[in-house]
């Protein structure tokens, strides 16, 4: 496994951001009808359950989609592996933060690539 910044795939980096925000606005926006409703609202508002239900839909979208986000990320850096209950997982995990989580993502690599002296 070779893992360095010289291997890194620039294009696939952004495919694989690309799908990560597309997937996690879809999940949101899903999300975002299930919470609204009246009944959810009433009766489960409050309750700390948005964010294992978010988990469990993101495991079922990745896992039925074959749509590995944490897979697509490590390998724009070199990394060679197959999609696996973890990485499916991680993906989960990725999309529960949903789509700020991306935002925030993007911003720190801009902040480490400008504190990065030579």
């Amino acid at each position: 496994m070779n893992m360095s910044l010289e291997t890194l795939d620039v294009g696939q980096l952004g495919a694989a951001f690309a799908l990560w925000i597309m997937v996690a606005i879809a999940i949101e926006e899903a999300g975002n009808g299930l919470f609204n409703w009246k009944h959810f609202k009433d009766n489960l508002g409050g309750k700390g359950l948005k964010t294992p239900i978010i988990f469990v839909v993101s495991v079922l979208v990745c896992a039925y989609f074959k749509t590995d986000i944490f897979l697509a990320l490590i390998g724009s850096v070199g990394i060679d592996s197959e999609s696996n209950w973890l990485s499916i997982g991680m993906s989960a995990l990725l999309l529960t933060g949903g789509s700020g989580t991306v935002f925030r993502t993007i911003n720190r690599i801009r902040e480490a690539q400008e504190n990065v002296t030579d």
